[in-house]
């Protein structure tokens, strides 16, 4: 269920809640936790992850996967949090207090990440950053700029996957 923010009298702005699709355990201790979450398109900022702590809603309801079955947050587990579009990251931000829809966060500063800018394309395949998977990732250059499973850490890695999935040319 999305959180409804009024901006004005007029004007609704609906923010989805983290998807437990876009989180995993990076590393499970003894006795704290550490999560990794790609945040929704509408974080934009460090300040929309401390302004909405209901943005942990389906992370704190459902639980996120990990060996020991569904976990959630509690006080002193760490969240590492990256921008879908890959410009910034929270890095091992201290879960300072929880409920069953939200997470407090201690206040931390945002790493600024390098910009994706590398892109490569030819007459039916374009490849770009994809902040989704946060890889770079082949597009099929159609209307709907269908994502093709061909990724890499880099631009040449998905460069190769897509050439590997090519016909290959016999000699005559």
């Amino acid at each position: 269920m999305a959180v409804a923010e009024k901006t004005n009298a007029s004007e609704v702005e609906t923010k989805d809640p983290i998807s437990v699709k876009d989180c995993h355990w990076e590393s499970l201790g003894e006795r704290f936790k550490t999560l990794y979450c790609v945040f929704p398109t509408w974080v934009k900022t460090m300040q929309d992850v401390y302004d909405t702590p209901e943005l942990w809603k389906n992370v704190q309801t459902a639980g996120v996967n990990g060996p020991g079955g569904y976990m959630s947050l509690k006080t002193g587990d760490e969240v590492i949090g990256r921008a879908r579009d890959g410009s910034w990251q929270l890095h091992r931000v201290l879960v300072t207090g929880y409920d069953a829809t939200r997470v407090n966060l201690a206040k931390s500063a945002a790493i600024t990440l390098s910009a994706p800018v590398a892109t490569w394309e030819d007459k039916d395949v374009s490849i770009r950053f994809d902040g989704d998977v946060s890889a770079y990732r082949a597009f099929r250059k159609d209307e709907a700029n269908t994502p093709l499973p061909y990724m890499g850490a880099t631009v040449e890695g998905a460069k190769i996957e897509y050439i590997k999935s090519l016909p290959q040319r016999r000699a005559a």
